[in-house]
């Protein structure tokens, strides 16, 4: 968020409580040992206004990026599609679904406490840039 002076975590989901999903790509990797690797990434895109605000520093190519949230309309292509055209059309959607986000707890980025806990979730608010 502008003006804020350290890495704030955010919490994001869905409005009405529904899941969504990611656009990503994975590859299996056998290099003939025991178990084959296993890759994953998640794709980005341009980041709307509300994930500019949230990821407030640009890359370094000064792009704004933000994690391709798939539309459940769009679940079934994302996951059977082979043409690269309609994988380059999927590729620049976003979801309809209405997406709430809200700072949380900085105790989330804390390898000494356990934030394994509903609480670490709620919402915690930004008063001048600081916590």
């Amino acid at each position: 968020m502008a003006g804020v002076k350290r890495k704030v975590p955010y919490y994001f989901k869905e409005k009405n409580h529904n899941l969504f999903a990611f656009a990503g790509v994975y590859s299996v990797i056998d290099d003939n040992s025991e178990r084959p690797i296993y890759s994953a990434s998640i794709i980005t895109t341009e980041a709307n206004k509300t994930f500019k605000e949230i990821h407030n520093k640009p890359n370094k190519l000064g792009s704004y990026r933000m994690p391709l949230i798939l539309d459940p309309s769009n679940y079934w292509e994302w996951l059977h599609e082979s043409e690269e055209k309609n994988i380059k059309e999927l590729v620049n959607t976003f979801t309809n679904q209405e997406i709430v986000t809200y700072p949380v707890s900085q105790d989330l980025f804390s390898n000494k406490i356990n934030t394994n806990t509903p609480s670490i979730i709620k919402e915690v608010p930004i008063q001048n840039g600081l916590f």
